[in-house]
């Protein structure tokens, strides 16, 4: 378990009408398990799942989609917390990550990185006493613009799957350290698969960042501007970005420093299977990208 949430599939033998007990048994310590959806007439594709079914003591109106009783969750999450021994304002347990032009000069025994302590921003995608999380309600509308030489967005805006983000069909979503780690990351689940988001921005020369997170496969990033792919020349290390101190990590990878025309466009996002993908930072600049603590999104409009 690599992600913090993985979906799993099973196929159940032929089961005649009527009642049923099912048992799920956890082989290793420290499984936590979320959702159960059975398919009774073929599988139906969802990101963010099915609505809970009928349940005649926690759940008698599904139409609701509410429980029949109610409890603290602030509450529970403080007692958990005190359970675990977690304190909610200790910093995140790793530096991150930059990997720029300079990291990739040296052999790969020798590698330079830069690092940042890291430190926790706002929640953003918390849950309600139901345990339910209104995802979409924070995402806005629109263009993502830039403004101070910046245009800065989450990944998963493009599971709003509108004319200004969208997924494709081999992509699914995880877990991030972000937001305090409520946030959500985009992951790749087949080959050739891609993001896009329509920005619109000023014009000029701009550094393309992307905070992702891989398994061992090597990750390859392409990107394209209104379909055009981006020259090899202006894409870092040729795409290709695996290393050992990286891995299973989530850190901050410059892509590309390419040139866009003033005025709107399409920006696509072609990666290799098993990428997550969390945050996206275009800048004018020299900086790094800010840590979780001060990232601040670009403003979304519909009219530029």
């Amino acid at each position: 378990m690599y992600n913090g949430v993985e979906k799993v599939y099973a196929d159940m033998p032929y089961l005649e009408a009527g009642h049923y007990k099912i048992k799920i048994r956890a082989l290793d310590r420290y499984f936590t398990f979320s959702k159960f959806v059975i398919y009774t007439n073929g599988y139906i594709k969802s990101q963010l799942g099915a609505p809970e079914s009928y349940h005649s003591i926690f759940n008698p109106n599904p139409d609701r989609n509410t429980y029949s009783f109610d409890f603290d969750m602030k509450k529970l999450i403080k007692e958990t917390q005190k359970m675990y021994f977690c304190d909610v304002n200790a910093p995140l347990p790793r530096e991150i990550i930059y990997m720029d032009n300079e990291s990739w000069n040296e052999h790969w025994l020798f590698i330079k990185v830069k690092k940042a302590f890291q430190k926790y921003g706002a929640e953003k995608y918390t849950q309600d006493n139901y345990g339910n999380k209104n995802v979409f309600d924070k995402f806005g509308k629109g263009i993502f613009c830039e403004k101070d030489g910046v245009i800065a967005f989450g990944a998963e805006y493009a599971l709003e799957n509108s004319e200004y983000a969208f997924y494709t069909d081999k992509w699914t979503h995880t877990n991030s350290e972000s937001n305090a780690r409520t946030g959500i990351a985009m992951k790749a689940v087949g080959k050739n698969a891609y993001l896009s988001y329509k920005i619109n921005a000023s014009g000029g020369k701009y550094a393309i960042w992307v905070l992702m997170k891989y398994r061992e496969s090597v990750p390859v990033v392409k990107l394209s501007v209104e379909d055009s792919i981006i020259p090899q020349k202006d894409i870092i290390h040729n795409g290709n970005y695996h290393h050992g101190c990286t891995q299973q990590q989530w850190s901050w990878t410059k892509i590309a420093k390419a040139t866009v025309k003033k005025g709107t466009h399409r920006l696509k996002i072609y990666v290799s299977r098993d990428i997550c993908i969390d945050r996206i930072y275009i800048t004018h600049g020299d900086e790094l990208p800010p840590v979780d603590a001060e990232w601040r999104e670009c403003e979304r409009s519909e009219i530029v």
